[in-house]
Protein backbone atom coordinates (compact mmCIF):
# COMPACT_ATOMS: atom_id res chain seq x y z
CA UNK A 1 0.00 0.00 0.00
CA UNK A 2 1.00 3.58 -0.57
CA UNK A 3 1.31 3.99 3.27
CA UNK A 4 3.79 1.41 3.64
CA UNK A 5 6.01 1.92 0.45
CA UNK A 6 6.36 5.47 1.56
CA UNK A 7 6.68 5.54 5.35
CA UNK A 8 3.65 7.54 5.04
CA UNK A 9 1.98 7.68 8.66
CA UNK A 10 -2.08 7.32 8.95
CA UNK A 11 -4.11 6.92 11.43
CA UNK A 12 -8.45 6.06 11.63
CA UNK A 13 -10.39 7.25 14.22
CA UNK A 14 -13.56 5.47 14.72
CA UNK A 15 -15.54 8.19 16.35
CA UNK A 16 -18.03 6.81 19.09
CA UNK A 17 -21.32 9.25 20.05
CA UNK A 18 -19.76 12.74 20.57
CA UNK A 19 -21.86 15.38 22.14
CA UNK A 20 -21.31 18.91 23.75
CA UNK A 21 -22.13 22.60 23.34
CA UNK A 22 -23.22 23.81 20.32
CA UNK A 23 -23.96 20.03 18.24
CA UNK A 24 -26.34 20.21 15.56
CA UNK A 25 -29.97 20.62 17.34
CA UNK A 26 -31.31 17.35 15.62
CA UNK A 27 -28.99 15.40 17.31
CA UNK A 28 -30.00 13.28 20.46
CA UNK A 29 -28.79 15.05 23.08
CA UNK A 30 -29.90 18.78 21.87
CA UNK A 31 -33.12 17.58 20.37
CA UNK A 32 -33.87 16.22 23.97
CA UNK A 33 -32.99 19.14 25.95
CA UNK A 34 -34.21 21.37 24.31
CA UNK A 35 -37.73 19.56 23.96
CA UNK A 36 -37.02 19.60 27.84
CA UNK A 37 -36.13 23.21 28.04
CA UNK A 38 -39.39 23.85 26.12
CA UNK A 39 -41.46 21.87 28.34
CA UNK A 40 -42.61 19.35 24.79
CA UNK A 41 -43.35 15.62 24.89
CA UNK A 42 -40.82 13.73 24.07
CA UNK A 43 -41.16 10.29 22.17
CA UNK A 44 -38.25 7.77 22.79
CA UNK A 45 -38.11 4.02 22.44
CA UNK A 46 -37.88 2.16 25.43
CA UNK A 47 -34.32 3.43 26.28
CA UNK A 48 -32.33 0.29 27.25
CA UNK A 49 -29.79 0.33 24.45
CA UNK A 50 -26.67 1.24 25.52
CA UNK A 51 -24.28 4.12 23.41
CA UNK A 52 -20.80 5.48 24.05
CA UNK A 53 -20.83 9.16 24.42
CA UNK A 54 -17.90 10.73 24.59
CA UNK A 55 -17.70 14.64 25.56
CA UNK A 56 -16.19 17.11 22.47
CA UNK A 57 -13.50 18.64 24.74
CA UNK A 58 -11.85 14.76 24.66
CA UNK A 59 -12.49 14.36 20.92
CA UNK A 60 -10.26 17.43 20.25
CA UNK A 61 -7.94 16.30 23.13
CA UNK A 62 -7.66 12.97 20.67
CA UNK A 63 -6.92 14.64 17.63
CA UNK A 64 -4.22 17.04 19.57
CA UNK A 65 -2.12 14.17 20.97
CA UNK A 66 -2.46 12.21 17.65
CA UNK A 67 -1.05 15.21 15.96
CA UNK A 68 1.78 15.01 18.96
CA UNK A 69 2.72 11.89 19.13
CA UNK A 70 1.83 10.20 15.26
CA UNK A 71 5.69 10.31 14.47
CA UNK A 72 6.29 7.83 17.38
CA UNK A 73 3.76 5.25 16.58
CA UNK A 74 5.74 2.38 15.16
CA UNK A 75 3.04 0.96 12.80
CA UNK A 76 2.67 3.30 10.05
CA UNK A 77 -1.17 2.50 9.77
CA UNK A 78 -3.39 2.97 13.28
CA UNK A 79 -6.94 2.81 14.11
CA UNK A 80 -8.18 4.06 17.42
CA UNK A 81 -11.65 3.85 18.55
CA UNK A 82 -12.80 7.27 20.03
CA UNK A 83 -15.52 6.98 22.78
CA UNK A 84 -15.21 7.22 26.87
CA UNK A 85 -14.84 2.99 27.07
CA UNK A 86 -18.27 2.99 29.36
CA UNK A 87 -21.95 2.55 27.50
CA UNK A 88 -24.12 4.96 28.82
CA UNK A 89 -28.19 3.77 28.41
CA UNK A 90 -30.76 6.55 26.81
CA UNK A 91 -32.62 5.99 30.09
CA UNK A 92 -29.35 7.12 31.96
CA UNK A 93 -29.26 10.19 29.30
CA UNK A 94 -32.87 11.30 30.11
CA UNK A 95 -32.21 11.58 34.24
CA UNK A 96 -29.00 12.75 33.86
CA UNK A 97 -30.57 15.82 31.79
CA UNK A 98 -33.13 15.68 34.42
CA UNK A 99 -30.66 15.82 37.38
CA UNK A 100 -29.33 19.05 35.98
CA UNK A 101 -32.45 20.73 34.67
CA UNK A 102 -33.94 19.57 38.57
CA UNK A 103 -37.04 18.90 37.13
CA UNK A 104 -38.53 15.48 35.54
CA UNK A 105 -38.25 15.26 31.32
CA UNK A 106 -42.01 14.91 29.68
CA UNK A 107 -40.94 11.86 27.86
CA UNK A 108 -42.55 8.85 27.09
CA UNK A 109 -40.88 5.38 26.43
CA UNK A 110 -41.89 3.53 23.67
CA UNK A 111 -41.33 0.08 22.19
CA UNK A 112 -37.71 -1.19 21.19
CA UNK A 113 -36.27 -0.25 17.47
CA UNK A 114 -36.09 -2.59 15.06
CA UNK A 115 -32.41 -3.59 14.20
CA UNK A 116 -31.21 -1.10 16.78
CA UNK A 117 -27.70 -2.17 18.36
CA UNK A 118 -27.99 -3.13 22.03
CA UNK A 119 -25.34 -1.62 23.35
CA UNK A 120 -22.05 -0.41 21.69
CA UNK A 121 -19.28 1.33 23.69
CA UNK A 122 -15.22 1.35 23.02
CA UNK A 123 -12.13 -0.07 23.27
CA UNK A 124 -9.97 2.28 24.32
CA UNK A 125 -7.02 0.78 25.80
CA UNK A 126 -4.74 0.86 22.79
CA UNK A 127 -5.22 4.84 23.18
CA UNK A 128 -3.59 5.41 26.48
CA UNK A 129 -0.44 4.03 25.03
CA UNK A 130 0.16 5.04 21.84
CA UNK A 131 -1.99 8.57 22.58
CA UNK A 132 -1.44 9.15 25.28
CA UNK A 133 -5.06 10.19 25.78
CA UNK A 134 -7.77 8.87 28.06
CA UNK A 135 -11.55 11.07 28.38
CA UNK A 136 -11.18 13.29 31.41
CA UNK A 137 -15.38 14.60 31.16
CA UNK A 138 -16.98 12.08 32.98
CA UNK A 139 -21.03 11.59 31.50
CA UNK A 140 -22.45 13.36 33.58
CA UNK A 141 -20.10 16.18 33.49
CA UNK A 142 -20.10 16.77 29.62
CA UNK A 143 -23.96 16.35 29.84
CA UNK A 144 -24.17 19.11 32.60
CA UNK A 145 -22.24 21.22 30.75
CA UNK A 146 -24.27 20.95 27.70
CA UNK A 147 -27.75 21.48 29.44
CA UNK A 148 -25.91 24.88 30.81
CA UNK A 149 -24.77 25.80 27.30
CA UNK A 150 -28.52 25.34 26.18
CA UNK A 151 -30.20 26.92 29.17
CA UNK A 152 -28.03 29.98 28.63
CA UNK A 153 -28.73 29.94 24.86
CA UNK A 154 -32.78 29.72 25.25
CA UNK A 155 -32.61 32.90 27.90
Amino acid sequence: SYVQKNNFKATTFRIFSPFGPADQEYRLIPWIIKNALAGKQINLSEGYQKLDFIYISDLAQAYFNCLKFIDNFEDNYNVFNLGSGQPHSLRDLVSSIENCLGKPVNKVWGQKVKNDYEIIYADISKNQNLLKWRPQVTFDEGIRRTVQYYSNKEK
